[in-house]
Protein backbone atom coordinates (compact mmCIF):
# COMPACT_ATOMS: atom_id res chain seq x y z
CA UNK A 1 0.00 0.00 0.00
CA UNK A 2 1.26 3.17 -0.59
CA UNK A 3 0.29 5.49 1.62
CA UNK A 4 3.37 8.34 1.28
CA UNK A 5 4.43 10.00 -2.26
CA UNK A 6 7.61 8.00 -1.90
CA UNK A 7 8.94 6.18 -5.02
CA UNK A 8 8.06 2.31 -5.60
CA UNK A 9 9.13 0.63 -8.21
CA UNK A 10 8.43 -3.32 -8.85
CA UNK A 11 9.98 -5.76 -11.54
CA UNK A 12 9.12 -8.70 -13.58
CA UNK A 13 11.10 -10.62 -15.99
CA UNK A 14 9.71 -12.35 -18.60
CA UNK A 15 10.96 -14.81 -21.58
CA UNK A 16 9.13 -14.11 -25.03
CA UNK A 17 6.73 -16.57 -24.84
CA UNK A 18 3.64 -16.08 -26.22
CA UNK A 19 1.94 -15.72 -22.47
CA UNK A 20 4.21 -12.80 -21.77
CA UNK A 21 1.42 -10.29 -22.29
CA UNK A 22 -0.78 -11.86 -20.45
CA UNK A 23 1.51 -12.87 -17.37
CA UNK A 24 2.42 -8.92 -17.39
CA UNK A 25 -1.09 -8.00 -17.55
CA UNK A 26 -1.05 -9.93 -14.30
CA UNK A 27 1.71 -8.37 -12.65
CA UNK A 28 0.80 -5.05 -12.95
CA UNK A 29 -2.89 -5.78 -12.31
CA UNK A 30 -1.88 -7.42 -8.84
CA UNK A 31 0.59 -4.34 -8.04
CA UNK A 32 -1.49 -1.70 -8.74
CA UNK A 33 -4.04 -3.71 -6.63
CA UNK A 34 -1.76 -4.27 -3.45
CA UNK A 35 -1.12 -0.32 -4.45
CA UNK A 36 -4.53 0.61 -3.88
CA UNK A 37 -4.42 1.86 -8.00
CA UNK A 38 -7.81 0.61 -9.12
CA UNK A 39 -9.01 3.21 -11.18
CA UNK A 40 -6.07 2.81 -13.52
CA UNK A 41 -5.52 -1.05 -13.65
CA UNK A 42 -7.80 -1.80 -17.18
CA UNK A 43 -5.78 1.17 -19.18
CA UNK A 44 -2.44 -0.03 -17.10
CA UNK A 45 -2.61 -3.18 -17.66
CA UNK A 46 -3.39 -2.82 -22.01
CA UNK A 47 -0.33 -0.70 -22.00
CA UNK A 48 1.68 -3.22 -20.06
CA UNK A 49 0.18 -6.08 -22.56
CA UNK A 50 1.06 -4.13 -25.64
CA UNK A 51 4.60 -2.75 -24.23
CA UNK A 52 5.16 -6.41 -24.58
CA UNK A 53 3.85 -7.65 -27.23
CA UNK A 54 5.26 -4.65 -28.98
CA UNK A 55 9.02 -6.56 -27.91
CA UNK A 56 7.91 -9.99 -28.68
CA UNK A 57 9.67 -10.06 -31.85
CA UNK A 58 12.93 -9.66 -30.28
CA UNK A 59 13.49 -13.23 -28.82
CA UNK A 60 15.35 -11.57 -26.37
CA UNK A 61 13.86 -11.52 -22.00
CA UNK A 62 11.95 -8.97 -21.25
CA UNK A 63 12.05 -6.78 -18.23
CA UNK A 64 9.48 -5.33 -17.06
CA UNK A 65 8.67 -2.19 -14.62
CA UNK A 66 5.78 -0.79 -13.18
CA UNK A 67 6.27 2.53 -11.21
CA UNK A 68 4.55 4.93 -8.74
CA UNK A 69 5.36 8.37 -7.77
CA UNK A 70 3.62 11.81 -6.60
CA UNK A 71 0.32 10.85 -9.01
CA UNK A 72 2.37 9.25 -11.97
CA UNK A 73 2.14 5.46 -12.95
CA UNK A 74 5.50 4.44 -15.31
CA UNK A 75 5.60 1.57 -17.17
CA UNK A 76 8.60 0.71 -18.81
CA UNK A 77 9.77 -2.75 -20.53
CA UNK A 78 13.15 -3.36 -21.32
CA UNK A 79 14.29 -5.81 -24.28
CA UNK A 80 18.17 -6.08 -25.67
CA UNK A 81 17.72 -7.03 -29.02
CA UNK A 82 20.12 -4.31 -30.67
CA UNK A 83 18.75 -4.45 -34.53
CA UNK A 84 15.74 -2.62 -33.11
CA UNK A 85 16.71 0.28 -31.18
CA UNK A 86 16.92 3.19 -33.81
CA UNK A 87 13.45 1.45 -35.75
CA UNK A 88 10.76 4.24 -36.54
CA UNK A 89 7.12 2.84 -36.49
CA UNK A 90 4.24 3.29 -38.79
CA UNK A 91 0.77 2.82 -37.55
CA UNK A 92 0.67 -0.13 -40.63
CA UNK A 93 3.06 -2.01 -38.65
CA UNK A 94 2.10 -4.63 -35.75
CA UNK A 95 4.56 -2.55 -33.56
CA UNK A 96 3.25 0.83 -34.66
CA UNK A 97 -0.02 -0.04 -33.90
CA UNK A 98 0.45 -1.37 -30.28
CA UNK A 99 2.51 2.01 -29.22
CA UNK A 100 -0.31 3.69 -30.61
CA UNK A 101 -2.59 1.64 -28.46
CA UNK A 102 0.03 3.45 -25.73
CA UNK A 103 -0.09 6.41 -26.52
CA UNK A 104 -3.92 6.80 -26.52
CA UNK A 105 -3.86 5.73 -22.86
CA UNK A 106 -0.79 7.67 -21.55
CA UNK A 107 0.33 11.32 -21.18
CA UNK A 108 3.55 10.23 -22.43
CA UNK A 109 5.69 7.76 -24.42
CA UNK A 110 9.36 7.06 -25.45
CA UNK A 111 11.76 4.85 -26.64
CA UNK A 112 15.02 5.04 -25.46
CA UNK A 113 18.37 2.63 -26.68
CA UNK A 114 20.36 1.18 -23.77
CA UNK A 115 24.26 1.50 -22.80
CA UNK A 116 24.46 -2.44 -23.73
CA UNK A 117 22.28 -2.25 -27.14
CA UNK A 118 18.88 -2.90 -26.23
CA UNK A 119 16.06 -0.26 -25.48
CA UNK A 120 13.75 0.64 -23.09
CA UNK A 121 10.01 1.52 -24.38
CA UNK A 122 8.04 3.75 -21.08
CA UNK A 123 4.80 5.02 -20.77
CA UNK A 124 3.50 7.57 -18.36
CA UNK A 125 -0.13 7.13 -16.87
CA UNK A 126 -1.56 9.73 -14.91
CA UNK A 127 -3.21 8.78 -11.99
CA UNK A 128 -4.77 9.72 -8.78
CA UNK A 129 -3.32 8.87 -5.19
CA UNK A 130 -4.24 5.39 -4.16
CA UNK A 131 -7.94 4.58 -2.60
CA UNK A 132 -7.05 4.28 1.26
CA UNK A 133 -10.01 2.04 3.41
CA UNK A 134 -12.52 4.31 5.16
CA UNK A 135 -11.71 3.70 8.71
CA UNK A 136 -14.84 2.55 10.90
CA UNK A 137 -14.72 4.17 14.12
CA UNK A 138 -15.66 1.29 17.14
CA UNK A 139 -19.05 1.87 19.18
Amino acid sequence: MLSTPTLAVEWLRLSPHPNAPRAARDFVTRILGDWRLDPVIPSASLAVSELVANSMHTSTDINVSVAWNLGALRLSVRDDSPDQQHRHYSHTDSQGRRLSVVAVLSRTLGVLPTTDGGRVVWAVLKTARPHLAAKVSGS
